[in-house]
């Protein structure tokens, strides 16, 4: 990718090997090939409220933020991650998470299954622990600063057979209409769950279905709009290129997590002190204390065309 390119809205540069401003920054980042660096500063960052709205494919996404660039143009400040489970966006990307939303993002959650089949306890029954990991999600929510969350309510472990999952998706970014998309890499080697390949594929395939009015046309009869995905963020990926600094979000990501109690918290020291390596890890990678690694997509607004660059520059 070009060293000018800039993602629309975001309301900073992405830092990459060749950049001067990285170098200034972050001295050790520029000196890693190939890499670039969401440049959030959570520490410096102002703090927005992290009140939690829960919707659906329904609700209201009314008063979202926008930010003004060249020429007057506005562009929207809205991501929306899309999970196999809950804590997924907690456990893999919550201190990025957490830095959007203080950066002035409003981020919502799409979780595609309750995770009502991770459980070894067979006295305990789907339908109450699907009810308990709901409750979690919205108590964790209010920690990352989630504008909104969204259950689809899809069967835990079996998301590859159920037909209705783009469909559903779609009708979600048609309400949400997200600038930013995160969610997994389906293409990541050896992945052995099959709802994380499912949904990082389910995603990638409903942002084309969005933007586009003849797929699922029935949905635009109900008021809702085509919607086109600027930028993509995938997690858990084999080949990052992004990197988040979360080292002034780590220890809220950890809080976000830990109120998925029926998960974590018989195994919580030994998670929290992984996810402690891993971030250490990626900070070495960028230049970052603490990070957490994304490969990034940007999408141009349409085919190859002869306004590639002014889309890569945001207006």
């Amino acid at each position: 990718m070009a060293g000018r390119r800039r993602h629309a809205g975001s309301g900073h540069y992405l830092r990459q090997r060749g950049d001067s401003r990285c170098r200034n920054r972050h001295p050790a980042a520029s000196q890693v090939p190939g890499r670039q660096s969401l440049a959030v500063q959570p520490s410096a960052l102002p703090q927005v409220p992290a009140g939690h709205v829960q919707v659906g494919p329904g609700g209201s996404t009314a008063g979202r933020r926008s930010v003004g660039r060249r020429g007057g143009c506005q562009l929207g400040k809205v991501a929306l991650a899309v999970c196999a489970h809950p804590d997924d966006l907690e456990f893999f990307c919550g201190g990025s998470t957490i830095a959007m939303a203080r950066d002035g993002w409003d981020v919502f959650l799409a979780i595609a299954t309750d995770g009502d089949r991770g459980a070894h306890d067979l006295a305990v029954s789907r339908e109450s622990l699907a009810a308990q990991r709901r409750e979690e999600s919205r108590r964790a929510g209010q920690t990352l600063g989630l504008s909104g969350i969204v259950f689809l309510g899809k069967e835990d472990g079996e998301l590859y057979l159920d037909p209705s999952l783009r469909s559903d998706l779609t009708r979600v970014y048609r309400k949400v209409q997200p600038d930013r998309l995160i969610t997994f890499d389906p293409w990541r080697r050896y992945e052995l769950h099959p709802d994380h390949r499912a949904i990082g594929f389910a995603a990638l395939d409903a942002r084309l279905a969005a933007r586009l009015p003849l797929y699922y046309a029935d949905q635009l009869r109900d008021g809702l709009r085509v919607c086109t995905v600027r930028e993509i963020l995938l997690f858990n990926t084999d080949e990052p290129d992004c990197y988040v600094d979360i080292t002034g979000t780590f220890d809220a990501k950890l809080s976000a997590l830990a109120e998925h109690r029926s998960q974590w918290e018989s195994i919580w020291d030994d998670t929290a002190r992984s996810l402690r390596q891993e971030a250490e890890r990626a900070g070495r990678a960028s230049g970052h204390v603490m990070a957490e690694a994304f490969k990034r997509i940007f999408v141009p607004m349409g085919p190859v065309s002869a306004d590639w660059d002014l889309e890569e520059e945001g207006c």
